[in-house]
């Protein structure tokens, strides 16, 4: 397969810059041939791929990435030209420009922050026409480009001012790198490799190992908000201001902030370096992560520092903000942003430090496999558009290298219908079925059409009608952007328009070595599980209800069926199945909460489950804790227990 990767500027220590090397690398180790288009490449070349640097220049930014996006598409077109035609090739491209057949959003939705951020003199200039135009290429109606995002914040802002883009929004879970993950996760493992880089950033630095220290890592020191982290720093009082070291890492003009600080008299406590290599030492040595970016589409360093075992304070319009909340890791300052409530987080944590789970949170939850496979999830969807097999034929809407191979010779749909598989499910209109291919073990759906009696039923009870597996794709995307363990989905396709014939397939993995959490009730029954293990699954079933609805996310089928447990892992997995209903909204109706939360309740009236068990799974689910659940919200949770008991 011929992949164009296209990207302005590469350099080692970048967020967006690193994910393009990782995704590189995956399909390079793939088998694919790449060629690499950029405005600048800084660092090493990786071997075996072709690079072509722009032989451009302009006094401003706008007209630089109109000459690079004029010539690359010359050299497209010659490249053609010279193999006597169009070319069997995917562009990927990691920037917004037209000509794209996957674009990685790296970046915020440029309309959004246009919007919000600035005011109405900005929509006359020459950069927001520039940028504007870009984005429409990508996202507008008239484009085909599929989009791979990284957060729900970017999928919310593209369909409010992109809402025909919706359909080719894809979610990519969270991609730390291998080299994040930690072999030993203890505390005291912890405390050694922090006493070890301390000791390293004295020497080379001389930064106090006594000193409390606060750490920024991230290029580009103005959308980070490095001013609002020197003022938060400067806010403390007096006794705790002395304590505490504030180090920023990356790339960026630090001049500026150097004279803000001196200004706000805390230059003593600031050092600013460049960017650096040895991430995982900096987080081993830090005692807090302070990241209060303006925008950020992700923030990778925020998950990293999560699974380090490093609290992290951010600001709630990063990406990957949610984590933090998800782990228990930190704390979010909210939106819309307001200095003194960062100020107050940073003093709060910072007095909480010694006696805070925190840390300890963040080291379990780094050891979700979840969490480490972006690269592979961004490679397996680009392989969709592979040489000879069109987009959209024969429905196939995402397919990967296997399923490709083995669709080739003919319609998906028949195919999948004519395999003799184990059936679980077979009811008017849908069949579900487990069956093998190549040594593997799979799931299917199909879905046959529910005909206009179904339709109109639904549509009657005001209810929207689900006509196809485009509903549980879309519900696997977002889970898997939320961080939620689920199903991994390998082929999907829709054949036809009429939506009361309309034919549909998802295939997926088999999640083996799974008991359903309803099974393993029934075990409990007559040997019980030990307290530990009962209230970990009771804090990850409620955790993952917490996430879903705090994300404007509906299951609609929430029964302790459709939780399974890993077995033989040693961190508790639990994947969300069955999203066959799920659906996602704004603003969700208070009776649909009470509806996935009392059916839950519902599924578990059998298990014997104590007072305490119950409490703790309110404490986790709510955000506010037990004193608002039974204060405020008490209604809610009274309305849950009729639903269960009705």
């Amino acid at each position: 397969m011929n992949l164009i990767f296209v990207i302005y500027s590469y350099f080692p220590h970048g967020g967006q810059q690193r994910d393009f090397m990782r995704i590189l690398n995956e399909c390079r180790a793939r088998g694919h041939t790449i060629t690499v288009y950029a405005l600048k490449w800084s660092g090493e070349e990786p071997e075996g791929v072709t690079i072509h640097l722009a032989p451009v220049r302009a006094l401003t930014r706008t007209r630089l990435y109109k000459k690079f996006s004029r010539w690359f598409e010359k050299a497209i077109k010659t490249e053609d030209d010279r193999e006597n035609g169009v070319q069997n090739r995917t562009i990927v491209g990691f920037n917004k420009m037209p000509g794209l057949d996957v674009y990685y959003a790296a970046d915020p939705c440029f309309a959004e922050m246009a919007a919000t951020q600035r005011g109405s003199y900005y929509r006359y200039s020459s950069r927001y026409k520039h940028f504007s135009a870009f984005e429409e290429s990508v996202f507008g109606r008239d484009s085909s480009t599929e989009i791979l995002y990284l957060s729900p914040q970017q999928r919310a802002a593209f369909k409010t001012y992109y809402p025909e883009c919706e359909s080719r929004l894809h979610a990519l879970p969270a991609g730390l790198a291998e080299d994040r993950r930690l072999d030993d996760r203890s505390p005291e493992a912890r405390e050694a490799r922090k006493k070890a880089a301390r000791e390293k950033l004295n020497s080379e630095l001389n930064i106090s190992q006594t000193a409390t220290l606060v750490m920024q890592i991230g290029s580009g020191f103005k959308v980070k908000g490095v001013d609002r982290a020197l003022r938060a720093i400067a806010s403390l009082p007096l006794e705790t201001r002395r304590e505490v070291h504030y180090l920023l890492v990356g790339s960026g003009k630090p001049a500026p902030y150097l004279r803000l600080a001196k200004k706000l008299g805390i230059a003593n406590e600031v050092t600013i370096v460049g960017g650096r290599d040895d991430v995982p030492d900096l987080l081993a040595a830090a005692d807090l992560m302070l990241h209060p970016a303006y925008r950020e589409s992700a923030g990778y360093t925020l998950l990293e520092a999560v699974v380090a075992g490093l609290p992290v304070l951010a600001t709630e319009t990063c990406g990957y903000a949610y984590h933090i909340v998800q782990a228990g890791a930190g704390a979010v300052c909210p939106e819309p942003f307001a200095q003194a409530s960062l100020n107050k987080l940073l003093l709060d944590m910072l007095q909480q430090l010694p006696t805070a789970q925190w840390s300890a949170n963040g080291l379990a939850y780094g050891a979700g496999d979840s969490l480490y496979t972006m690269p592979q999830a961004a490679a397996d969807f680009i392989e969709r558009f592979e040489s000879g097999t069109p987009r959209g034929s024969l429905g196939m809407r995402y397919a990967n290298s296997e399923f490709k191979e083995f669709f080739a010779s003919g319609d998906p749909f028949q195919m999948l219908e004519a395999i003799q598989g184990e059936v679980f499910r077979a009811v008017d209109g849908r069949k579900t079925f487990r069956f093998d291919l190549n040594g593997s073990r799979y799931f299917a759906k199909l879905h046959f059409g529910v005909g206009w009696r179904e339709i109109a039923k639904n549509l009657f009870h005001l209810r929207w009608p689900i006509v196809d597996a485009e509903n549980e794709w879309r519900a696997v995307q977002r889970l898997k952007s939320l961080g939620v363990s689920t199903l991994h989905p390998v082929a999907y396709g829709v054949v036809g328009l009429n939506p009361a014939t309309r034919r549909s397939y998802l295939v997926t993995q088999d999640l083996a070595d799974t008991i359903s959490l309803e099974d393993l009730g029934k075990q409990w029954l007559s040997q019980p599980a030990s307290p530990a293990i009962k209230r970990a699954l009771i804090k990850r079933v409620a955790g993952i209800a917490r996430t879903l609805h705090s994300h404007g996310m509906c299951h609609r089928d929430l029964y302790l069926c459709h939780f399974l447990l890993h077995q033989n892992q040693p961190d508790l997995r639990v994947s969300l199945i069955d999203l066959h209903r799920a659906f996602s909204s704004p603003r969700l109706r208070r009776r649909w909460l009470i509806k996935d939360i009392g059916s839950l309740y519902y599924s578990c009236l059998h298990l014997n489950l104590t007072q305490r068990d119950l409490l703790r799974f309110i404490r986790t689910y709510e955000s506010r804790g037990l004193r608002h659940a039974f204060g405020s919200n008490a209604d809610f949770w009274n309305a849950v227990s009729t639903k269960a008991n009705s």
